[in-house]
């Protein structure tokens, strides 16, 4: 779902696939370094893009089998290089707000209800207290965005002492965060999207942490910011499972970077307990962090006696979604590294995630049937004379 064609990105400059990111002309779906005559389209790819360091005698010599694998072939340029470019190519200036070239038609006020016209998002899934489904929400969260709604999805598990996102996803054998960081400051794209895994049945991106305690010290906020900072201008959507101790630096670091904070909460005396002292806590340093924070119910059974009114005014919080306690449900669907909301019958989980999404994006769910690049694509045929 979405009006934002598919794209590969041949590009070396980070800043340039910040740009293209932020731009909104299209979705990323991987950064290639170079161009080579064996690139095809991968999951849907429509469209390929190149940066102004392409010579453009090499793309002249590629046009004509590239343009029978994708639908539009763009040019970015930064207005610095001198290249011209081959009938065919569309010529996009990355340094205005709207492309030059694409301005024509393009009504951004008609596309504010969907999703692919806003900010991306970075969901920190969070509470101190272990056992309350913080990771079950993560994972079901990021797996219901990209199988429902089509957005790119990464799902970082930054809790390197003992994040269970590769056990929940069959993902053990992969490589973790801990392998990424090693890199530093020089963490690129190409390197992220290398260490990431795709997990096929639904297509979100994962970086599982080793859930090694030793390793923690390793690993502090400096060493795991650039990983958080490269993921927020590759995805639509970032979901991140945090350590426990809402103390940390990394914790800490988390909430502040966050776009939106979901905790998941029992109804219960200890697990509200233990949020509201992390809350104050974070809230004591962050002046902002409430206006983002929401709690999503978990386990929410007629017989609790605590209610969901009653959890709204202890944490000073709003609700935005609740799920019913199907336990031994969930367990199976752990044991056999798959999310409940790809299960096909999921007790209503993929509806509450949807109220989740439509609070954090600020989105409505219905797309629209001529998205712009649609629009365009004949008159910008019909101008190259094809």
């Amino acid at each position: 779902m979405g009006d934002k064609p598919r794209a590969a990105v041949i590009c070396s400059d980070f800043g340039k696939v910040a740009k293209l990111q932020n731009s909104n002309m299209v979705v990323i779906n991987r950064v290639l370094p170079s161009l080579s005559p064996n690139i095809a389209p991968q999951n849907a790819e429509e469209v390929l893009v190149v940066d102004d360091t392409i010579d453009h005698n090499d793309l002249s010599c590629e046009l004509g089998a590239l343009a029978q694998k994708f639908s539009l072939i763009i040019a970015l340029t930064d207005g610095t290089a001198e290249n011209t470019y081959p009938p065919g190519v569309m010529v996009v200036s990355l340094e205005d707000e709207v492309p030059k070239d694409l301005s024509s038609g393009w009504d951004p006020a008609s596309m504010k209800s969907t999703p692919m016209t806003l900010r991306p998002q970075t969901v920190v899934v969070f509470n101190p207290k272990g056992g309350v489904g913080r990771t079950t929400l993560a994972t079901n969260l990021a797996a219901r965005a990209r199988s429902g709604l089509g957005i790119e999805v990464a799902l970082i598990d930054f809790d390197v002492g003992g994040g269970d996102v590769a056990m929940h996803l069959d993902l053990l054998q992969k490589p973790t965060i801990m392998d990424l960081v090693a890199y530093g400051e020089d963490i690129t794209p190409e390197l992220l999207m290398d260490f990431t895994s795709t997990y096929h049945p639904s297509g979100v991106y994962v970086l599982p942490a080793p859930g090694r305690p030793e390793l923690v010290e390793l690993a502090p906020w400096e060493r795991l910011a650039p990983v958080l900072k490269c993921a927020q201008r590759l995805f639509d959507l970032v979901v991140i499972d945090t350590p426990g101790d809402p103390g940390s630096k990394v914790a800490r670091n988390l909430a502040r970077e966050a776009t939106y904070v979901l905790a998941p909460v029992l109804p219960d005396l200890s697990s509200p307990r233990r949020l509201k002292i992390a809350l104050n806590q974070l809230a004591s340093e962050q002046a902002s962090f409430r206006d983002k924070a929401r709690f999503f119910l978990n386990r929410n059974v007629a017989s609790s006696v605590v209610t969901s009114g009653d959890l709204e005014t202890f944490l000073g919080l709003k609700r935005v979604g609740s799920f019913v306690d199907v336990g031994s449900v969930l367990d199976g669907t752990i044991d056999k590294g798959r999310p409940l909301v790809l299960t096909g019958d999921d007790h209503g989980l993929s509806d509450a995630l949807d109220k989740v999404l439509a609070d954090a994006f600020g989105f409505d769910f219905a797309p629209r049937a001529n998205p712009w690049w649609q629009r365009l694509l004949p008159d910008f045929l019909k101008k190259k004379g094809a």
